[in-house]
């Protein structure tokens, strides 16, 4: 059990830290910082932020207050560490954290707490790699009050199916958050 445990805290906690994005690596810190600027056409502070909600902790996800050089809030920026597929195939039913490999995902919201821009920032896998299809992406931008379900309102993408379930999944669960947070 304990070294279940400990496999939790490598493959979860670790890779976040606990106080700012300098936790990430530099690759990540930077495209973060350049898809934010990019999304509201000016430079931004990024302020991480832990969300007073009921569930924040079941997700693995950072999050930050996006801000202008004059502190004007210009919306939330969420960094997740989502499970993709590894060579050989896995199962979603499995419970077992080394079955995945892990891939980031950068969501941003605006201060009316719409998804403006979801982008993949790295994905390691050789299986799966399709979900970082701007076209697939597209899908989820906009508001966030109805969930998204897999083959319903959001398509298949062939040869990703555990990977876009991930997806799926982890921003269901961000959404559900961003919309209690109350932005100061």
């Amino acid at each position: 059990m304990k070294t279940l445990f400990y496999i939790f805290l490598f493959h979860i906690i670790l890779p976040f830290g606990d106080s700012d994005s300098g936790s990430f690596s530099t690759k990540i810190t930077k495209l973060v910082q350049k898809q934010v600027d990019k999304t509201f056409k000016t430079e931004t502070n990024l302020t991480q932020f832990y969300p007073n909600v009921k569930d924040y902790y079941a997700l693995n996800s950072t999050f930050y207050y996006i801000r202008t050089d004059d502190k004007q809030l210009q919306g939330i920026a969420v960094i997740t560490h989502a499970n993709g597929c590894i060579l050989g195939g896995c199962s979603l039913n499995t419970s077992f954290e080394s079955r995945f490999e892990k891939f980031y995902l950068l969501n941003i919201y605006n201060t009316k707490k719409e998804l403006s821009s979801l982008i993949v920032l790295d994905y390691p896998g050789e299986h799966g790699y399709e979900i970082s299809a701007k076209w697939w992406l597209k899908q989820f931008l906009g508001e966030i009050t109805k969930p998204f379900v897999y083959r319903k309102n959001i398509d298949a993408i062939s040869g990703a199916t555990v990977s876009a379930q991930s997806v799926v999944t982890e921003l269901n669960g961000i959404n559900t958050i961003v919309a209690q947070i109350v932005l100061e």
